[in-house]
Parts: structure tokens; C-alpha cells; sequence
């Protein structure tokens, strides 16, 4: 009801004093609260024990993700793609055909409701899955200009939007092999930091200065400056 408020430290600074920063947190449906932190590793938080469990798996990690297995996956702005065994503690490399041709520097990752596994290189989309044992990568040459993607949101029609720090906005329709891009001729300017979908199935495209709303029925783009008055229609 907002009258309690937990106050959690149990980070710390490294031996070169850099600050410890959580970089990604979900919750379980155990009501656990899983979260990545840069140096140390990964946690668990039981809210209602108050118990942390701090699985010490190195630094360098930036997203994780539960698939429909349980398995967990992590991307490493190092070293790639890892997979984590919460049981035993333990966890292990995943290494992808990408890794050979460029840095492995893993960013986003999400999982689609087809059970595709959307991974983010610096400048390419690796998807994984696992049933098919299929790995797919879409990059420059495929028509996706990318650079950094490091979230995902799929909207009701399973097309998988990109939030990164490229110009434009784009999402990808596996099932149409198509991949949508709104620009300039279509009054889209600025990058996309973040993608959140609303109950009227509209996409609200964040830029750093501006929100733009694209409605899919109607195929209309709307333009609001930040400090712009909002009201509800």
C-alpha cells in the first residue's frame, strides 16, 4: 500500500572501487526476485525470508532470461552467451557461430511465445531454438542496421520489436520473413530506447526526448515532445 518500503545493501565496491550496478531483475513464480548485478554475479532475493542467495559467476553480465525449459540464460558484454544451473550452482558457455566473426559482446535477450530465444550482438540478432535446434542470425546483409539491440518486446501479432541505439525503430515477423522499419518518411526521427505496449495494442516508442505511439490497425505514427500534457483517450 506504499507505507512499507525494504531497504536491501548488499552490494559493494570492487578492489578498484567501481560501484556494483543491477542491470537486470525479474521476479519467479515463486515470488523469488532474480537479479544480474555488473561485478558480482547473479542473486536471488526471498522478500519474504529476506534470505540472498549470490550465485558468484563472474562479472561482466547484463541480461538474463527463464526459458520455457527453466533454463537461464545470461549475456556477457565479454564473452557471450552463458547458460546458468541454478540447482547445481553452475554454468557454462554457450557459443554461437557469431562469436567466431565478431566480438562477443552479448546485450538483450527474450524469449517470444514460440519459444524462439532473441539474442543481441553489437550489431546482429542471433535466435535460438532449442527444439528445432535451429540458430538463426539476422544482421546488415539481411536488411537489419542495428547497433547495440539490448531488449525485446513482442507485440499480440508475435512481431518482435528491437530496442537499441540505432536510428529508426524496427520489428521482425519471423512467420512473414519480413522486418518492419519506421523512418523519417514515415515521421519516425531518434532511436529506439525502449518499446511498451498499451491494453489498446499500440506500441509506445521511447527516444531520449520524445514518446511516438504507432497504432498497427490504423498504421499511424504519433509524434509527443516530452512535457507535452498527456491525457487519456
Amino acid at each position: 500500500n506504499g507505507d512499507v518500503f525494504d531497504l536491501y545493501n548488499f552490494f559493494s565496491k570492487d578492489n578498484q572501487g567501481n560501484l556494483e550496478l543491477v542491470s537486470d531483475l525479474d521476479l519467479d513464480e515463486e515470488g523469488n526476485l532474480w537479479m544480474v548485478a555488473t561485478i558480482s554475479g547473479m542473486y536471488k532475493l526471498n522478500s519474504n525470508t529476506g534470505i540472498v542467495e549470490n550465485y558468484d559467476i563472474g562479472g561482466g553480465f547484463l541480461r538474463f532470461q527463464e526459458d520455457h525449459n527453466g533454463s537461464t540464460w545470461l549475456t556477457n558484454l565479454n564473452s557471450g552467451i552463458y547458460i546458468l544451473n541454478s540447482d547445481q550452482g553452475s554454468i557454462k558457455q554457450f557459443i554461437l557461430p557469431i562469436e567466431k566473426i565478431e566480438r562477443a559482446a552479448g546485450y538483450g535477450i527474450a524469449e517470444d511465445k514460440n519459444g524462439n530465444l532473441w539474442i543481441g550482438y553489437t550489431n546482429m540478432l542471433a535466435i535460438i531454438n532449442a527444439e528445432r535446434n535451429s540458430i538463426r542470425l539476422i544482421g546488415k546483409k539481411d536488411g537489419l542496421s542495428t547497433n547495440i539491440p539490448y531488449e525485446f518486446t513482442e507485440d499480440p501479432k508475435g512481431n518482435v520489436w528491437i530496442s537499441s541505439i540505432s536510428r529508426e525503430a524496427k520489428s521482425i515477423s519471423l512467420s512473414e520473413k519480413k522486418i518492419f522499419t519506421l523512418g523519417r518518411d514515415q515521421g519516425f526521427s531518434g532511436s529506439t530506447r525502449n518499446v511498451v505496449l498499451d491494453p489498446l495494442q499500440r506500441i509506445w516508442i521511447v527516444d531520449n526526448d520524445t514518446v511516438f505511439v504507432f497504432d498497427p490497425a490504423s498504421n499511424q505514427l504519433k509524434k509527443i515532445p516530452t512535457g507535452a500534457a498527456f491525457r487519456t483517450t
